[in-house]
């Protein structure tokens, strides 16, 4: 896994800081615009390893207000992805249910024990069957950010499973007062809760608005 690649490599850049992405999240979340949280490029090859169930809102909206409804994910797989390659999995209804569960990307034996905590929390007995995202290389799928998700073992012996993630904001969250974990607290300002746009850009807003970045310095490629 690579975090924020976007900073590095315009063509990675191109995709993160589309305008297009950022609007879609924006309808699906109600919001008048979106800025990127972060990236992750990630592969797993073949053989790869489970990633655990988690909720993405445990590590990057907790950090941010208002808290409610405030992240949106992209993830478009870079390869064609099924079952069978690891792809990720999704539970039904999982980002409507109260209490929390214990979070770890990294699987132990069962990959499934946060979400069995979750549904036990939320007072859940019988966990819904998991839709796995089976799409085409460039297809994209979108998901709150308290939906439970995690990804199974690439059982194919010669075809990884690669994808980006774009995890969006929305536009005018603020910092929450207090401690912010290391991931966004290097970008939190002292004593100032706003988000600066040279790490955190705006990629769309209804009035057209968004960050100018060093990307659209160096290139000629639409966003």
């Amino acid at each position: 896994e690579i975090c924020n690649a976007w900073k590095s490599d315009t063509k990675i850049a191109s995709l993160v800081l589309s305008s297009k992405i950022g609007q879609i999240c924006s309808e699906l979340g109600g919001w008048k615009g979106a800025r990127i949280a972060q990236d992750d490029v990630l592969i797993k090859p073949p053989g790869g390893s489970e990633v655990g169930y988690h909720q993405d809102g445990a590590y990057i909206s907790r950090q941010f207000r208002p808290l409610k409804d405030n992240s949106i994910t992209c993830w478009i797989p870079l390869d064609d992805v099924s079952e069978k390659t690891g792809t990720l999995q999704y539970i039904p209804g999982s980002h409507k249910w109260k209490g929390s569960g214990k979070h770890g990307f990294h699987a132990t034996d069962d990959y499934k024990a946060g979400l069995k905590s979750a549904a036990h929390s939320a007072g859940v007995n019988e966990i819904p069957d998991p839709i796995y995202v089976t799409i085409p290389k460039g297809g994209a799928a979108f998901h709150h950010q308290n939906m439970w998700h995690g990804s199974g073992r690439n059982n194919s012996d010669t075809i990884p499973r690669r994808a980006i993630g774009i995890h969006t904001l929305r536009h005018d969250v603020k910092f929450k007062n207090g401690r912010v974990t290391c991931i966004y607290g290097r970008y939190k300002r002292m004593n100032d809760n706003s988000l600066d746009e040279t790490f955190l850009p705006v990629t769309y807003r209804d009035d057209g608005y968004r960050s100018r970045t060093y990307y659209e310095h160096i290139s000629k490629d639409r966003l």
